[in-house]
């Protein structure tokens, strides 16, 4: 009996260590980089073109192993119009993954996207040196 609980523990206990090991981590080496330009995949919102609005969008990204962008969390978007935007651009996204112990590994990464109107009328496009790797 004694023998059967120890092996229920130590199966739980490797269950446990399993699920944790599959979570994302941001205990990186090397950060993910962007590899896909973020202004070929984003749209200007039209209601807030035609406002004449800028904006800007925090968010989390989940970026897997081989670079995917597996989903995407709110921070702050200035309107959801922006952040519907911004998500679905980030969603097409592709990275160079993190690394550690030179491994690729699942990590979160935050990116802040300013929307800002180029001229009357024009697609508007993420500002270069914003912050936002690969972009500019």
């Amino acid at each position: 009996m004694k023998t059967r609980m120890v092996l229920v523990a130590l199966s739980l206990a490797l269950a446990f260590s399993a699920t944790r090991a599959m979570e994302p981590t941001n205990e990186a080496d090397t950060a993910p980089m962007m590899i896909t330009s973020l202004t070929d995949s984003m749209i200007y919102p039209d209601i807030e073109r035609r406002k004449g609005d800028d904006g800007r969008v925090e968010l989390d990204a989940l970026v897997d192993t081989n670079g995917n962008v597996l989903d995407v969390k709110y921070i702050y978007a200035s309107t959801s119009a922006f952040w519907e935007a911004a998500k679905d651009a980030m969603l097409k996204m592709r990275y160079h993954p993190a690394i550690h112990n030179g491994r690729p590994i699942e990590v979160w990464t935050t990116e802040t996207i300013h929307f800002k109107l180029t001229g009357s009328g024009q697609r508007k496009e993420p500002n270069p040196g914003d912050g936002i790797p690969g972009v500019g």
